[in-house]
């Protein structure tokens, strides 16, 4: 099946809210039969094609996560779970359990906008490439309530999809 995620990229807007959770695949059934939300890309972030992986400053060279995209209203939703390896899903779910995680934010240049936020006080807490998308998380869940993200938005054939 052809998942279309093609949404409006306008620098500095929301693009995407996150929710984690144990079993990516069992939520997104859930929401599929429950709200009608799908259908759903998913992505098995992983080596090889996951690089410069970094989690607060230290490089992860084995970790993973599944991500599964749809497109609702203007804006992605997404439902990530960690598989293994240190990072800021596993994170949220050993200290608070599943829920909302992220906000994400499009940024066309990301080193640029990087040095933007450090410059206001806001530092990366984790950041990663995967086929030409640059993603990276900032460390403001304490001052905002909810970890703000910003990502480059590459486009990527999804692994899977669903149904």
């Amino acid at each position: 099946m052809n998942v279309d995620l093609k949404i409006d990229l306008t620098e500095g807007k929301i693009i995407q809210i996150c929710e984690v959770t144990w079993n990516a695949k069992e939520k997104i059934k859930t929401l599929w039969n429950t709200f009608g939300i799908g259908p759903w890309a998913i992505y098995y972030l992983r080596p090889p094609d996951l690089t410069d992986h970094y989690y607060k400053g230290i490089k992860v060279e084995d970790g993973s996560f599944i991500c599964a995209s749809a497109k609702s209203g203007g804006v992605h939703y997404e439902v990530s779970q960690p598989e293994y390896g240190m990072g800021i899903y596993s994170e949220l779910l050993e200290t608070k359990g599943p829920g909302l995680h992220h906000v994400k934010l499009y940024y066309s240049d990301i080193e640029k906008a990087k040095q933007e936020f450090k410059k206001k006080g806001i530092f990366v807490l984790e950041e990663g490439k995967y086929r030409g998308d640059h993603f990276v998380f900032f460390d403001t869940e304490k001052e905002h309530g909810v970890v703000w993200e910003i990502s480059n938005c590459a486009d990527a054939e999804p692994d899977e999809t669903y149904p």
